[in-house]
């Protein structure tokens, strides 16, 4: 399929480009790169998230820190759940050529894949702000960052650096859409099983050490 009538564009496309249309524009300091989708991204999965670990917390009552990792990946869960089907309609609807730049493409697709984009990027800054809180000490303002973090944070620094040059450069956003579809395809189920296994280890008295087991024993 490759629609070029708006009236023929899928609702679900349809849908996050009116989102994104409804955003009022704001672009990062000295420069002219509106990023106001992303702070809305971030701000919609921190609400997201906060709302899970207080679901976790006082209606299920599990301890903080179980409470906490299964947040962590519904989080994940909402991210990938959103995404992974906006792509594929995505690629749809639209010729792939790895090389398209956008100002050659119809406008309804530049502002579906601008919010693409930043719903992406969106994601990148919650999960960095997310690492960097729980990493915070009582009477510190300055996160104690562990090892295993700056995989994350280094992982979140470059795909924000990747989808951001997209966006400046207006080309490229084909093979970055790709790889996202990719990376999140397989999300929901790798943090679904997570989550099970944290609840399944409240039984035992320590989900997050049975999920720890659990990884062992896998590798």
């Amino acid at each position: 399929m490759n629609a070029t009538k708006e009236e023929k564009l899928p609702w679900l496309l349809t849908t996050w480009r009116s989102l994104y249309l409804s955003m009022p524009k704001f672009n990062f300091p000295g420069t002219n790169l509106d990023i106001a989708f992303t702070l809305f991204s971030a701000a919609f999965l921190i609400i997201a998230r906060y709302s899970a670990l207080w679901f976790f917390a006082n209606i299920l009552d599990y301890d903080a820190t179980s409470a906490q990792e299964s947040s962590g990946s519904f989080g994940s869960i909402t991210h990938s759940t959103l995404l992974c089907p906006a792509l594929m309609v995505g690629f749809m609807t639209h010729k792939y050529s790895p090389s398209e730049h956008r100002n050659h493409a119809p406008q309804w697709w530049v502002d579906f894949v601008d919010a693409l984009l930043q719903f992406c990027t969106g994601y990148m800054v919650y999960d960095a702000v997310f690492i960097c809180f729980i990493r915070l000490e009582p009477g510190s303002w300055i996160p104690k960052i562990q090892p295993g973090d700056w995989l994350f944070l280094g992982h979140h620094a470059c795909t924000t650096t990747y989808m951001t040059q997209n966006r400046v450069y207006k080309a490229g956003h084909m093979s970055a859409m790709l790889c996202m579809l990719l990376g999140e395809l397989t999300n929901p189920l790798h943090n679904s099983y997570m989550m099970s296994e944290i609840a399944m280890g409240l039984d035992k008295g320590n989900a997050v050490g049975a999920l720890s087991d659990r990884n062992e024993l896998c590798d």
